[in-house]
């Protein structure tokens, strides 16, 4: 008995000492800045923000990382919100809409690359935000004085928006007039001094400047320069990979009974769809897996299952994504001036008034192209089962209309279904693929047990495959009528795990007062604070023109170009307008 004992102490010492051992990617650090449309929100507005990843030793957008994480963090360190954001050469784009239930306070919108987190936060970008929530009043905290930290002269960045243009800048923002009515439209000029050295990746926002102080807002030029002076040293420990082409699923296979990580162990993922996602990981001497997931599959969950004729002996366990470090980030407290009250209460109703409007200014989600599986584009024969008798049992249709797909005898004795690779070829020992719905299905019996009356069509394939340490012959394709079947539950060796998605690109709403929409449009009000919000402009000429109409809210408007030319150079400039009645 001790003699047991020990060798299960040094197997799993062995186990452990060989999972600890650090694995180091060569590849260059990255960095992130976010432009921010702004760094003051109520309920009811969105926090847009467009990611540039920039690699920092070519000092150019990053082709590394594919994924993004961006975070809003709370005074007590938690997490509001988490997104996964894709990356497409360094860039992406989303938003957060504040919802009434977020206190007002100080907030960090943070943003990151799962490589950057190997340094900790000294790549991390970090820019503070605040958030004022009338609804929840009992949170407020207010002063008779408006802080002076957060102070913020609107007519005085007015006053100097034009002195700013007589200097040279690489990229000029320029207006014919200064001062525009009440749903004018604007034609604002972007002037590239520079020429093919100024052409690369911009974002431009254009919003009424708040009139209650707060943060500035993080400029491309000066998070870029701080940035890369910071020198932030590899963690010794196992290293996080870079998402080179997708998401990471990741998890760890154990002996339910002993707890013993189980090595080289085969573990297939399915995401149910038209076009699903199949894949299989083998377990590594820690008992871990993962999958690299291509963002553009839709589906919202995916099903895990063991792959061993002794599944039941084993259990799957699916990791959280590596969170980062909060615990180092300073909050500075939160006040409002009890003199901002008026200011507070129209922002609100502005805000009330253009969301009781949203369906008639609704922003649009791009689509994105589905990733195919894999037998999206191989040759096979589907049979419509509607067009042939019905038969009841999954036998019974093979053996009635699909010749090719036959049932056997395998090597336990069981029931195995087959797909004959050519005519007149041999019988192999290799068994068919079988999916319904997208989910894989390695349990022959349970398959040939679905009732085949609840199926609508099935197609197969009969090429050959090799997923993990399994050969297979032909593939077999059931989608039933209503296309939601679903292992059963409460085995451990088969888990289900809803998946945290890449968030869905948007095309923003841009207003317009032309000829053809101004009759209908004339009736609605118009409160908008956010005039614009074009995240994802690519300059290619000398001059380009960006056009939008203001708004019924008066008041001082700034318009900020962010971004970083083709060399990597980064790109601040701004302008100044006043809209009055």
């Amino acid at each position: 008995m001790k003699k047991y004992i020990l060798f299960i102490f040094v197997t799993v010492a062995l186990f452990s000492a060989k999972a600890q051992k650090p694995v180091v990617y060569d590849y260059s650090q990255e960095v992130m800045y976010a432009h921010l449309n702004a760094t003051l929100f109520f309920p009811g507005e969105y926090l847009n923000y467009k990611l540039y990843c920039l690699d920092k030793e070519k000092n150019k957008l990053s082709s590394l990382s594919t994924i993004a994480y961006v975070e809003l963090i709370g005074a007590s360190k938690e997490t509001v919100f988490k997104h996964r954001v894709r990356l497409e050469d360094g860039k992406g784009f989303s938003d957060f809409f504040i919802p009434t239930t977020l206190p007002s306070g100080n907030y960090k919108v943070v943003a990151y690359t799962q490589w950057m987190q190997n340094t900790g936060v000294a790549d991390v970008f970090i820019a503070d935000v605040q958030v004022i929530n009338p609804y929840l009043s009992e949170k407020l905290k207010t002063t008779k004085s408006t802080p002076l930290k957060y102070t913020l002269n609107t007519k005085l960045h007015f006053q100097n928006s034009n002195k700013e243009h007589k200097t040279y800048a690489k990229i000029d923002v320029k207006l014919d007039k200064n001062t525009f009515g009440k749903r004018e439209k604007v034609a604002a000029l972007l002037v590239n001094n520079i020429a093919e050295l100024g052409y690369g990746s911009y974002s431009i926002s254009v919003r009424k400047v708040d009139e209650i102080p707060t943060f500035e807002t993080p400029k491309a030029q000066i998070i870029n320069k701080e940035n890369f002076r910071k020198n932030g040293l590899l963690t010794p420990n196992a290293m996080l990979a870079p998402e080179r082409e997708g998401y990471f699923l990741k998890g760890n296979i154990l002996n339910t009974s002993t707890k013993i990580p189980a090595s080289n162990i085969d573990v297939a993922i399915s995401i149910p769809g038209d076009d699903f996602y199949f894949s299989v990981a083998t377990t590594k001497l820690d008992g871990t897996f993962s999958f690299t997931i291509d963002p553009d599959f839709p589906g919202t969950s995916a099903i895990l299952q063991v792959l061993d004729k002794q599944n039941y002996l084993y259990s799957i366990y699916v990791h959280e994504n590596e969170a980062v470090d909060y615990s180092s980030l300073d909050f500075d407290d939160f006040e409002i001036a009890s003199s901002l009250e008026n200011s507070i209460i129209n922002r609100s109703v502005y805000n009330q008034i253009e969301n009781g409007y949203y369906s008639v200014k609704p922003d649009t989600l791009i689509a994105v192209a589905p990733s195919n599986s894999f037998v999206r584009y191989e040759k096979g024969v589907t049979y419509n089962l509607d067009h042939f008798k019905r038969f009841p049992t999954m036998t019974e249709v093979f053996t009635e209309i699909m010749k090719i797909v036959y049932t056997a005898k395998g090597n336990d004795g069981a029931k195995v279904v087959k797909v004959v690779e050519r005519k007149f070829a041999k019988p192999t020992d290799d068994l068919a693929m079988l999916f319904i719905d997208g989910v894989f299905i390695p349990d022959h019996a349970a398959f040939l047990a679905f009732d085949a009356l609840k199926v609508d069509k099935i197609k197969f394939v009969r090429n050959g495959y090799v997923f993990g340490k399994t050969d297979y012959q032909g593939v077999i394709l059931v989608t039933t009528k209503n296309k939601d079947y679903k292992p059963s539950n409460g085995h451990s060796f088969c888990k289900e795990n809803e998946l945290f998605l890449p968030n869905t690109q948007k095309q923003y709403f841009q207003q317009s007062y032309d000829d053809v929409t101004s009759e209908t449009l004339n009736r609605i009000p118009d409160y908008r604070l956010q005039l614009l919000w074009q995240p994802n402009m690519e300059l290619k000429s000398v001059e380009e023109k960006v056009e939008f109409y203001t708004s019924d809210v008066d008041g001082i408007y700034k318009i900020a170009l962010e971004g970083f030319t083709r060399n990597g150079t980064p790109i601040s400039s701004e302008t100044y307008f006043t809209v009055t009645n």
